[in-house]
């Protein structure tokens, strides 16, 4: 039952990453009937990961498919980037304060 859950959540979570839908396009998007996508909703919800507004449910959180790959390769190589910066810049003191 889990691994149905998580599936299902999965599939709402994707289909609004491209914006807010009515609860009959969330539907058709992610394949499923309205009142069991209602309880998925409200389970989300109370995760704080959609919220509805005027008829309109939208992702609360971040979401990243395949597209963002690019992006998020970017991003963790500006972190490294940013680490290794920060470790060159303080290297002496941390060498020097280090007990070992």
């Amino acid at each position: 039952m889990e691994g149905l859950v998580r599936r299902q959540a999965t599939r709402v979570m994707l289909a609004l990453r491209d914006g807010p839908k009515d609860l009959a396009g969330l539907a058709a998007a992610v394949g499923v009937e309205q009142q069991p996508l209602k309880d998925m909703l409200a389970f989300l919800a109370s995760l704080d990961y959609v919220a509805e507004s005027g008829g309109l449910y939208e992702a609360r959180i971040t979401v990243l498919d395949e597209r963002d790959r690019g992006m998020v390769r970017q991003l963790r190589q500006l972190g490294r980037q940013a680490i290794e910066r920060w470790a060159d810049d303080r290297y002496a003191a941390l060498a020097r304060n280090s007990t070992c």
